[in-house]
């Protein structure tokens, strides 16, 4: 029987991360969070998290997935996107808890946060059974920086 395999295209804004020569780190936290709501403004109040292109600030319940529960991430190249592209597999021991996670989030958002700033907001789809998932950039990230995120935010060694 084939592994099913759930696939989150999700377009990252890279302003939290630098994609100039001089500065090629990488950030170093990521987690996956339900969305409770919006406001539009410049300045976030306290609990809630700025996106990092406009002015809106999200409230977000807990984290239900953080770079902890990632097993592997590897950058690749988008050829559908012609982007450069984060794959990502969620360790055994987390992958109840990323299904759960989502499938409790159907038709309503998730926030990707990298380093506490919302570099994107999804909807949740049914039927999502996997426990991969790819979160692709804008056309500015380097493959320095793919491959430095990717190394940031898994380590197969922590299984």
């Amino acid at each position: 029987m084939g592994r099913v395999v759930a696939i989150l295209c999700i377009v990252v804004s890279f302003t939290a991360c630098s994609s100039s020569d001089d500065d090629q780190s990488a950030p170093t936290s990521l987690s996956l969070r339900p969305v409770l709501g919006t406001e539009t403004r410049d300045d976030c109040p306290a609990g809630t998290l700025a996106d990092v292109t406009k002015p809106t600030c999200y409230r977000l319940g807990s984290a239900f997935v953080t770079e902890a529960d990632i097993q592997t991430a590897e950058a690749i190249y988008d050829d559908g996107f012609k982007k450069w592209a984060i794959d990502a597999d969620i360790k055994t021991s987390a992958r109840g808890r990323y299904l759960e996670g989502l499938n409790a989030l159907v038709n309503r958002e998730v926030a990707i946060v990298i380093d506490e700033r919302v570099v994107n907001v999804f909807e949740v789809h049914p039927g999502i059974t996997g426990s991969t998932f790819e979160v692709s950039s804008r056309e500015d990230w380097t493959k320095a920086h793919a491959v430095a995120l990717a190394a940031s935010i898994a380590d197969p060694s922590k299984e």
